[in-house]
């Protein structure tokens, strides 16, 4: 006969916000936030990833029953790890599972990054040289992370002013 002797999975669903909106009267959503789902109980451990589209949507279909955990991660933001959930402030889900149940939908709260704010920015200086000849290179497009130069590389050198992050735990990652 098989099959789930009358279980059926869930679907887990929900909505990711940017602190940035708290502004304003309106919330901004947040597309391409990795949200990630956890599972430990009951074995066997269980871990889904999905991308929230523009509106800040996200959907997990087919998930099997139990209790899971969500973490969040965007370039820019600070994480919430789905496993140590490092947080205590940008969603009320931190600390508390989520149990789906048989064939039922689980609505997760909506959940407000927090931007990972710089503390000042720097100037990083970085030289381009043809790997065969050793002439500087000039007009490359040199990036460090989010930061682009565009300032012609005189002889090969290129300065790029860099955001500087706060020295605490929680923006080290």
């Amino acid at each position: 006969c098989g099959g789930s002797a009358g279980v059926d999975d869930g679907t887990v669903v929900g909505r990711v916000f940017s602190d940035a909106s708290s502004v304003s009267s309106s919330q901004s959503p947040v597309g391409a936030v990795t949200v990630v789902i956890r599972r430990q109980i009951p074995l066997p451990l269980v871990i889904r990833r999905t991308t929230t589209d523009a509106n800040g949507n996200f959907v997990f279909t087919s998930v099997p029953i139990g209790s899971y955990t969500v973490g969040y991660s965007k370039e820019g933001f600070l994480p919430i790890d789905p496993v140590i959930q490092t947080t205590t402030t940008r969603t009320n889900q931190v600390g508390r599972d989520l149990i789906v149940e048989s064939g039922q939908t689980v609505v997760v709260p909506d959940v407000t990054l927090e931007t990972n704010r710089q503390a000042g920015s720097g100037s990083l200086v970085v030289t381009v040289l043809d790997e065969v000849t050793g002439d500087p290179v000039s007009f490359a497009t040199v990036t460090a992370g989010v930061v682009v130069s565009s300032n012609g590389g005189n002889n090969g050198v290129y300065t790029l002013s860099v955001p500087i992050l706060p020295d605490d735990e929680t923006t080290r990652t």
